[in-house]
């Protein structure tokens, strides 16, 4: 996988079919984008490519508020290379790109840097300062420079039901995960590094990887079945999303993550992936280490049951 960050550093790429969007969730909608490219791609003789934005676009010149991604750069481009993506310029966006009108944005990034022969972008896609290309622009200086434009409908699961990063964000932080799976492809996940804990865990029997999620968009705190990716194997696993109350006072959220009927090796430093399935139940505050021990079993048996008919999750590089 090749990932740029800036237009002007990408070199011996091209000719392209270049899909181009934010791709925060690589969810079904973004998932038919980049089959298109890579289908055309093909037919073409041409390399499928994507270009991204990060940060949001919104987040530089739109909203006060910024936006919470649901996932990182780097999870994002892991995702994008998964479904047949390993050109990806992931463009740094600051008030200086966002200044190149439409014209020069063609010309520099698109057909300069990508060497596009065709891009496939989305219904309400809008390019250049101030947003002010749309799609007869596009278009017409496709005719220009010589390459082709597609446009995609929006994706539906269900009448005016449009598969979105913003539904699927909505989803996740309400705990709708079956809503937000059903969108993407594949349950909601969280990447991040192993850290050192307490080594309470180990200590009562139930050895945990206490992970640092890079991810934003969290599920509320709580129980969760799920799988857990260590990028060898995809493990079976009960996690705990939440400030562990039961051992004095909250802490900062974390998720500590328990493989089933296997001890993993604590790996600190090294970056793993939960995929949540189901939330079991809420966090607790347990009066004494028997009773947390004896509902971490029940726990463990629930995560069995709520997986035992469920296929492991695609999985992606970490």
């Amino acid at each position: 996988m090749r990932v740029f960050r800036h237009y002007a550093d990408v070199k011996g790429v091209g000719p392209t079919v270049t899909a181009i969007g934010n791709f925060d969730g690589v969810h079904y909608g973004h998932q038919h984008l980049l089959d298109r490219a890579q289908t055309r791609a093909v037919s073409m003789g041409a390399q499928a490519a994507v270009l991204t934005f990060h940060p949001h676009p919104a987040d530089i010149v739109g909203r006060a508020k910024p936006v919470m991604p649901l996932y990182s750069l780097v999870d994002r481009c892991q995702f994008l290379n998964g479904y047949g993506i390993d050109t990806i310029l992931a463009q740094t966006f600051d008030l200086k790109f966002a200044a190149l009108t439409p014209r020069l944005f063609v010309e520099t990034v698109l057909v300069g840097a990508l060497n596009v022969s065709a891009v496939v972008i989305g219904y309400n896609f809008a390019f250049g300062a101030k947003r002010a290309g749309r799609l007869p622009e596009l278009k017409q200086l496709g005719d220009e420079f010589g390459f082709a434009v597609e446009v995609i409908a929006s994706v539906t699961d269900a009448p005016d039901s449009e598969i979105s990063s913003t539904r699927i964000r909505k989803a996740v932080l309400e705990g709708r995960l079956a809503d937000a799976c059903s969108c993407l492809g594949r349950p909601h996940a969280s990447t991040g590094l192993v850290v050192q804990g307490e080594q309470r865990g180990r200590e009562i029997g139930f050895p945990t990887l206490n992970v640092s999620p890079e991810t934003q968009t969290l599920p509320p705190v709580g129980v969760y079945a799920g799988w857990l990716d260590t990028g060898h194997h995809c493990y079976p696993a009960v996690a705990n999303l939440g400030h562990t109350p039961t051992f004095g006072e909250a802490r900062p959220r974390r998720l500590e993550v328990h493989a089933l009927d296997v001890e993993l090796p604590a790996s600190y430093g090294q970056r793993v992936r939960f995929y949540f399935s189901t939330r079991l139940r809420a966090e607790q505050k347990f009066e004494s280490k028997d009773g947390l021990i004896k509902q971490i079993s029940r726990d463990c048996q629930a995560a069995r049951l709520a997986l035992a008919g469920e296929p492991k999750p695609r999985t992606f590089g970490l």
